[in-house]
């Protein structure tokens, strides 16, 4: 992209990134030369559980001005802050999609509209956790201004996970903020049972 101003185009409501990762075991850094997004869409093509090895990480904070949407099994692991202006749609299509707090350093992911745990086709799996291979005792915090939804008929995999436990695992903070009536809804008690640290 080099010296391309993209101002006009972050600013753009109907435009978007698409980071699409196409095989497996690859590790994707996110540009460190664009701190402000449109929209973004994360995909990896299909594969099954590849939300394990096919991950985009950022490379430096970022604001996505409008919404991400997640699908087809990629794993977005946040290793600085970011912020999102609208919503965050983990698995908004089909195969098990992950977003991940990572452990380089203490992060927060802002997100200003509804925080989506999403079934795909209508019985895939959908997760948010905190990586804890670096112990650090880290505080991460997770901001939601709108609804927390995790919709019906999660897979058994799914998790809504901001706990490793006490001493030097790394943990995350639900903060809940914004004027008006939000809810938190889990239609997928049978299968997912968030696991939260501090709220």
């Amino acid at each position: 992209i080099g010296s391309t101003d993209l101002g006009a185009f972050s600013d753009n409501t109907g435009s978007e990134f698409n980071f699409r990762i196409d095989a497996d075991n690859q590790t994707v850094n996110m540009p460190n030369n664009i701190l402000v997004y449109p929209n973004l869409r994360i995909e990896a093509v299909n594969g099954t559980n590849d939300d394990d090895n096919r991950i985009l990480q950022t490379s430096v904070p970022i604001t996505i001005n409008g919404r991400v949407l997640m699908d087809r099994s990629p794993r977005w692991r946040i290793n600085h802050d970011v912020s999102v202006g609208g919503d965050l749609r983990i698995t908004w299509q089909e195969n098990r999609t992950t977003v991940e707090l990572g452990d380089d350093r203490q992060v927060t992911l802002d997100v200003a509209g509804d925080l989506r745990l999403e079934n795909g086709s209508g019985n895939d799996a959908s997760r948010l956790l905190v990586k804890n291979d670096n112990l650090q005792g880290f505080e991460h915090t997770l901001r939601v201004g709108g609804d927390i939804i995790i919709e019906a008929n999660l897979e058994g995999t799914s998790a809504f996970d901001l706990y490793n436990g006490t001493g030097l695992n790394n943990n995350a903070i639900l903060e809940l903020y914004g004027a008006g009536n939000f809810s938190f809804t889990n239609s997928s008690s049978a299968n997912l049972t968030p696991a939260l640290y501090r709220v």
